[in-house]
């Protein structure tokens, strides 16, 4: 057995996701899908402004699930679906669904193209996480989040505390992706080398790159 995929919609099951890591050490564990649809969740506006702005909570429950999965031995992760229409399609059994990237194919709209919020999300991992980084252990001081137990349902954030994963580059930095669910918090990142002071703003993600070590 080469790998082991699994989906994101049974919850925050990162405690299973570290049990098969530690029986399959030499498999790939990737995560091949998540969305959310738009039968199951809300959205913070109507058509018109979600088509725009989209649903910044959803941003966060990417980055949640990311992280969780990431920290608990696997590999990557994979959205389902990273473009769809103004109706969340198209879809053969009418499953419509959020997307990074939302296109208003609409014959009175603009015919643009928009960017949501788990798109910027996803950035922080993509752009920061270059390929060959290997996982560094990171822990949130008085905090077991992400929760592993499934109690989150899939989408859901921990906003009482932050999240934080960290990976060594091959070019030999530290990215340091930390996220924010709930409100203002401060933080202290220590590392060997010293200690970042810093506010991590309500609803935000941030990412550190620690210089490599002489």
């Amino acid at each position: 057995m080469d790998g082991i995929a699994f989906h994101w919609y049974s919850g925050s099951c990162f405690d299973n996701v570290a049990n098969v890591a530690e029986s399959y050490p030499d498999a790939l564990l990737l995560p091949s899908e998540a969305c959310f649809e738009l039968t199951v969740l809300s959205d913070d506006e109507g058509e018109a402004t979600w088509i725009a702005n989209g649903t910044w909570s959803k941003g966060e429950g990417y980055g949640y699930d990311i992280m969780g999965d990431l920290n608990a031995g696997s590999s990557g992760w994979t959205d389902w679906n990273i473009l769809l229409d103004h109706e969340g399609g198209p879809n053969h059994v009418n499953n419509f669904c959020d997307a990074p990237v939302i296109a208003d194919l609409r014959e009175d709209a603009e015919r643009a193209v928009y960017l949501h919020p788990q798109y910027f999300y996803l950035g922080h991992f993509s752009k920061f996480l270059l390929p060959d980084s290997v996982r560094v252990h990171s822990t949130v001081g008085g905090s077991n989040a992400p929760g592993g137990d499934c109690a989150w349902p899939y989408g859901g954030c921990d906003a009482t505390t932050l999240q934080a994963t960290a990976f060594l580059r091959p070019d030999g930095q530290t990215a340091v992706v930390v996220m924010n669910c709930g409100e203002d918090k401060e933080m202290k990142l220590a590392a060997e080398g010293g200690v970042i002071t810093n506010t991590v703003p309500a609803n935000s993600i941030q990412t550190y790159l620690l210089p490599a070590a002489n």
